[in-house]
């Protein structure tokens, strides 16, 4: 598990720092049709996509490893409501990482990582998206 997060850091530090650019050699076509599937699919669940490929799988690299943080206040009162809260919260993806109680309230501290596309593909086709650089 450690090697991952540290495979996506150096992925995520190569992708800010060396630029994505349809200039030169394009990944493999296998790896750039799931690629522009996976853009087509973003762009189709109506999120903001940028207009531009290159730059989408660069804000998409960006986001590996990121957390969202939500804060949700319940009444504490009927257990089955709670639950029920709770598991529609965690249909979207939230996890809930801490439970604060004062009064007939609690408070609910969740998380979810945030969407990244590319992580559907194998950690080894991602890193064919990255530039190889000048030989600088």
């Amino acid at each position: 598990m450690r090697s991952k997060v540290w495979v996506l850091g150096l992925v995520l530090v190569v992708s800010v720092s060396a630029p994505i650019s349809n200039a030169g050699d394009d990944p493999e076509p296998g790896i750039w049709d799931e690629v522009q599937r996976l853009y087509q699919s973003a762009k189709e669940t109506g999120e903001r996509v940028p207009k531009n490929i290159y730059e989408w799988i660069r804000r998409d690299i960006e986001n590996l490893g990121d957390w969202q943080y939500r804060v949700v206040e319940l009444e504490t009162g009927d257990a089955k409501s709670v639950e029920g809260q709770l598991n529609e919260l965690g249909q979207e993806r939230w996890e809930c990482i801490w439970v604060q109680t004062f009064g007939k309230k609690t408070r609910f501290f969740l998380k979810r990582p945030v969407r990244s596309y590319l992580t559907t593909l194998p950690l080894s086709q991602l890193l064919k998206l990255i530039p190889a650089g000048d030989g600088d």
